[in-house]
């Protein structure tokens, strides 16, 4: 050790090596931190959001869609079935799916813009709903509501799409919905004395008028005879 030098020396050159250390990490978490928000951001973007609905159609991902579009601020609650029934209805109907692929990219662009977009008759459009952890914007695909208005002229039991709902009264109008906006097959059922009667008819959302789509089921124009060995009956 060389005359003025000692112990209290060293300690400058430590404390600088630790200095550099610990601003070596504080900009590495800087960057860290920085990346994760921009990555976050991008995700939660309303142009990814409309990419992935579009690429879930495209792939037939039922349970994909079905995720991206059950929203709190739904009143459809849609599972993996009737995700497929939206999947199969743009696959037969690639015009409709196209313009609301360029719809949902319309309202996505003007949305990061900063502005808001026009509401649209579109079926299925991008919402703003507010923030997601404070500091992103959080945005939601919200389909168009679709009712079925249907009355009878029996007492009759409704299945619309293979699910039994709500029996009706003999000419009383009953509303069942909301459903998507795509077809529906409703089936009313008459238990007669003898046989049921039954009558099927498939709804189209561009028959809509204000979001509702109406049927009247006349099931008095079918008869089923039944013979026995005294008499017919019909």
């Amino acid at each position: 050790m060389t005359a003025g030098e000692g112990p209290g020396s060293r300690r400058p050159v430590l404390a600088t090596k630790k200095s550099k250390i610990f601003a070596s990490i504080g900009v590495l978490l800087i960057l860290v931190i920085a990346s994760s928000f921009f990555i976050v951001k991008s995700v939660y973007k309303p142009t990814k959001l409309a990419e992935n609905f579009i690429l879930a159609v495209n792939n037939h991902d039922a349970k994909k869609v079905a995720h991206l579009l059950n929203s709190k601020q739904s009143d459809i609650k849609i599972d993996e079935k009737v995700a497929k029934q939206l999947i199969d209805y743009y696959q037969m109907n690639p015009s409709e799916f196209s313009e609301l692929k360029n719809s949902l990219h319309e309202e996505a662009v003007i949305y990061e813009k900063g502005a808001f977009p026009e509401r649209t008759d579109a079926d299925i459009s991008i919402n703003k709903l507010g923030k997601k952890w404070l500091f992103f914007d959080y945005y939601a695909l919200i389909p168009k509501n679709l009712y079925i208005v249907v009355t009878a002229n029996h007492d009759s039991h409704i299945y619309i799409d293979g699910k039994k709902y709500e029996p009706i009264k003999k000419d009383e109008e009953r509303t069942y919905g909301p459903f998507l906006p795509i077809n529906h097959k409703v089936q009313a059922v008459y238990k007669g004395e003898y046989a049921d009667v039954k009558q099927v008819e498939e709804v189209s959302p561009s028959d809509a008028e204000e979001n509702k789509v109406y049927i009247n089921f006349d099931l008095t124009g079918d008869y089923v005879y039944l013979y026995s060995n005294t008499v017919a009956l019909h």
